[in-house]
């Protein structure tokens, strides 16, 4: 069972743990059939971070649990974040929740440079890859059209409902409010 990711509510569906055979987590040390898979960055603005300290080399990051992801270990262990995107839309004011999203919340792959929206003063739920048909089998069409920002994304909104496929070489990546329910998305091309 995976713990609860506030900000990232599925991400065994979102692919970034994989789940097989038992493999041993290099935070924790205990064995673990689901692990993370995805994206993680140095955390070089951590002033505990002492580039060249012999205990601080890079240690292969390997197998780590969705726990010691959910209780901050790995990021500690390994001074890293998770999620080191660029955000778009209002400030978060907690830090206390920007210290949640870098380091106790699964990050996400994409073509270009990551972004993450935020929304009614806190950081969204990334919920994934879709494309346009994706977004119309969730019914989503009418609110994406209005929550959509071409000045962030650098596309027509045409072209988001005619080119976007998800996993494709132009994709759209999703999120949700945690505190109002609007959904946004990004666009992501190769």
């Amino acid at each position: 069972m995976l713990p609860e990711f506030k900000y990232h509510p599925d991400p065994l569906g979102t692919e970034m743990f994989r789940q097989d055979e038992p493999k041993t987590c290099c935070c924790c040390g205990m064995q673990t059939d689901i692990w993370y898979d995805g994206p993680f960055d140095g955390d070089w603005l951590n002033p505990a971070f002492d580039r060249n300290a012999d205990e601080h080399e890079y240690e292969k990051m390997d197998y780590v649990c969705p726990d010691c992801i959910a209780d901050g270990s790995a990021a500690k262990k390994f001074l890293c974040v998770f999620t080191d995107c660029n955000l778009v839309g209002e400030k978060p004011a907690d830090e206390s929740a920007k210290d949640e999203w870098r380091h106790r919340t699964p990050g996400y792959y994409s073509w270009q440079e990551p972004l993450w929206y935020t929304h009614c003063g806190d950081y969204c739920e990334f919920l994934g890859s879709v494309g346009w048909k994706e977004i119309e089998e969730m019914g989503l069409e009418d609110e994406i059209a209005d929550t959509y920002d071409e000045d962030v994304n650098g596309f027509g909104f045409s072209f988001v409902r005619e080119g976007t496929y998800k996993h494709g070489h132009v994709q759209c990546f999703l999120f949700r409010c945690r505190h109002c329910g609007k959904h946004f998305i990004t666009v992501d091309p190769d």
